[in-house]
C-alpha cells in the first residue's frame, strides 16, 4: 500500500534515471557505498552481454554429431543418466588418415567414460547410435588421469591412478596393466618421456624411459626421479608448457629443463606463493597457465605470475577448495570450485553436502566472468575436434552422478536454475537528498521478483511484464537504495532498468 503521507508538505522534484547497465558482472571486493551500479556485489546464473541480463550457464544432455562429414550438421542426444552413473570422461583421439579416401590427417574420436563402480566404457563421438563398448581388464574406483599417446605405432590412452597404470587401444577393447609403474597422480608428456607426480612420494617428480612411458625401471639410461625440497609443500601437478616441464607444489612453481639425457636435467625455482595453489585448477590456456590459489586466480606465462583482477577474492575467504576441477575450451577457462557468498541462501546443491557449489567461466579475451551457482560439478573435459568445441561436465545431483554439456541453457537438464542480480546500495549521486522511489521500469520477457533495499528495510514485489515491459509503482522513502532482480525462469532477457525518483 502506498504511503502518501511521506509527500505531505514536501517540495519534491522527480527525475527519471537510468538505474543500471549490466556490463561488468560481479564485484564482491569493493565496498557497496563506492561501487558503481554497473557492478553487482552478488550475482549468479545470469550471463552479461551488451548490457543485458541473459540466460546464464547450465547443463543439458550431450549432443554429438552423427557423421564426420562437415557438411552434415545433424546431431544426436546422449542421454545415459537413467541407465548409468558416469562420474568422469576423456576424449580419445585415434588417427584415421584415410577417412573418405581423402589425403591428410583425420581422427576417429571416442569418449572414454568411467562409472562410479570403476568400470570404463567407450562411446563413439560420430555415430547415429549411442553404443557403449566396455573396456575389459580394468576396474578402479579412483578418478584417474588419462593421456593420449602413440605407443608402438598405435594411438592409445594411458589410464593412470594410485591403483596402477593401464594402456588401452581401440583395436583390442582391453586395457593392459603396466606392473612396475608408480602410483601416478598427475602426468604430462614431454619430449617422449612421461613426467608424473606420485601418490607414494609426494616430494618427487618421476619420469619414464625415453620413448617408452611404460618403462619405469630406475637407471641412468631408463627411468628416474627428481626430488624437491619440502619447504614449498608437496608436488601436486606437472605440466608440459613452452618446452619445459613446470612443477606446481602447494606454494610454488619450479621449472624442469629436460632436453637431453637425464644426467643433464636441471631444476629452477620460479615462483613462491603466499597462498596454497590448488593443483587440479592448474590448466594450460593457450599461451598461459591459469591456477586458483587461496588468494585468487593467477596467470603464469612460464616466467612470471600475475593476479587476475576478477573482484571475487572475498568469496574465496573461508572456502574449502580441495576438490576443484578445470579445463580450457574456446578461449575460456572453466573452474569448478567452492565460493562463500555470505548471503544466507542455500541454492540447490548447497542444501545438502557438496564438493563444489560454483562453476566459473572466464573469457580470456574479454575478461568476462560468468558464475553458475548451485551445481556440484566434480569433473570437466574439453571435447574439441573438427566438429566439436564444447565442455563436458560431470556433476552430482541428489546423490547420483550425471553428465552433460555446458552452455547457456539456464537450467540443469530442463530444471530451471534460480537467477539473481543484486545492486549495491547507492545514493544515486545525490548524497544530501532524501529520495522517494516512485516507479521502476525495466524490459523483461519473464516475471521478475524485485527487491528494494534501503537503510530502513527491505520490500519485495512480484512483477509480471506486459508487452515485455514491467512497471512497478511504489513510494519508498530513503537516502540509500538498491534494487535486486531474481527469477526462476529458464530463458531470460532483462534490460534497461529505469527508476523515477523524487528528490526532497
Amino acid at each position: 500500500m502506498i504511503n502518501k503521507k511521506i509527500l505531505t508538505g514536501k517540495n519534491v522534484s522527480y527525475k527519471k534515471l537510468n538505474y543500471a547497465h549490466f556490463f561488468n558482472g560481479i564485484n564482491s571486493d569493493f565496498d557497496e557505498n563506492i561501487m558503481p551500479i554497473t557492478y553487482s556485489p552478488n550475482t549468479y546464473n545470469f550471463s552479461f552481454n551488451n548490457g543485458a541480463l541473459k540466460t546464464g550457464l547450465g547443463i543439458n544432455y550431450l549432443k554429438l554429431p552423427i557423421s564426420y562429414d562437415v557438411s552434415n550438421t545433424a546431431t544426436r542426444e546422449v542421454n545415459l543418466n537413467d541407465e548409468y552413473e558416469f562420474k568422469a570422461g576423456w576424449l580419445y583421439r585415434k588417427d584415421n588418415g584415410n577417412r573418405f579416401g581423402l589425403e591428410g590427417v583425420y581422427y576417429d574420436n571416442y569418449i572414454i567414460l568411467q562409472t562410479v563402480l570403476g568400470d570404463f566404457y567407450v562411446l563413439d563421438v560420430c555415430s547415429d547410435v549411442n553404443f557403449l563398448q566396455k573396456i575389459e581388464g580394468i576396474n578402479i574406483t579412483e578418478t584417474p588421469t588419462v593421456l593420449n599417446y602413440n605407443l608402438n605405432s598405435e594411438d592409445s590412452v594411458l589410464i593412470c591412478s594410485s591403483e596402477g597404470m593401464w594402456v588401452y587401444s581401440f583395436s583390442s577393447h582391453f586395457a593392459n596393466k603396466i606392473e612396475n609403474a608408480p602410483s601416478i597422480g598427475s602426468m604430462c608428456l614431454h619430449y617422449e618421456r612421461l613426467f608424473a607426480t606420485t601418490k607414494n612420494d609426494r616430494y618427487a617428480v618421476w619420469f619414464s624411459d625415453d620413448l617408452d612411458p611404460t618403462n619405469w625401471n630406475i637407471s641412468l639410461n631408463e627411468a628416474g626421479f627428481i626430488r624437491f625440497n619440502n619447504d614449498k609443500g608437496v608436488v601436486n601437478k606437472v605440466v608440459s608448457f613452452n618446452d619445459y616441464v613446470y612443477v606446481f607444489t602447494d606454494f610454488g612453481i619450479s621449472k624442469i629443463t629436460a632436453f637431453a639425457s637425464q644426467t643433464e636435467f636441471s631444476v629452477d625455482q620460479l615462483f613462491v606463493s603466499s597462498g596454497k595453489i590448488y593443483g587440479d585448477s592448474v590448466c594450460v590456456c593457450g599461451n598461459k597457465i591459469l591456477m586458483l590459489t587461496q588468494n585468487g586466480i593467477y596467470a603464469f606465462d612460464g616466467y612470471s605470475t600475475s593476479k587476475l583482477n576478477l573482484n571475487i577474492d572475498s568469496l574465496l575467504e573461508n572456502s574449502v577448495n580441495t576438490f576443484v576441477a578445470s579445463c580450457y575450451c574456446n578461449g575460456k577457462y572453466y573452474l569448478a570450485c567452492n565460493l562463500n557468498f555470505n548471503d544466507e541462501k542455500k541454492v540447490l546443491c548447497e542444501q545438502g553436502s557438496y564438493y563444489n557449489n560454483v562453476l566459473l567461466e572466464l573469457d580470456l579475451n574479454t575478461n568476462t566472468l560468468n558464475v553458475l551457482r548451485g551445481v556440484d560439478i566434480r569433473q570437466l573435459t574439453a571435447l574439441t575436434d573438427d566438429k566439436l568445441n564444447k565442455v563436458m561436465a560431470f556433476y552430482v545431483e541428489e546423490g547420483k552422478s550425471k553428465f552433460g554439456e555446458l552452455s547457456n541453457y539456464g537450467s540443469i537438464i530442463n530444471k530451471s536454475l534460480p537467477k539473481c542480480w543484486t545492486s549495491p546500495l547507492s545514493d544515486l549521486g545525490y548524497p544530501e537528498k532524501q529520495k522517494i522511489i516512485k516507479t521502476i521500469f525495466l524490459k523483461s520477457d519473464v516475471p521478475i521478483n524485485i527487491t528494494i533495499r534501503t537503510e530502513y528495510g527491505v520490500k519485495k514485489f512480484m512483477a509480471t511484464p506486459k508487452h515485455n515491459l514491467i512497471k512497478l509503482n511504489t513510494l519508498i522513502k530513503c537516502k540509500l537504495m538498491a534494487v535486486d532482480f531474481e527469477t526462476d525462469s529458464k530463458n531470460v532477457l532483462i534490460s534497461s532498468p529505469t527508476v523515477v525518483v523524487g528528490l526532497v
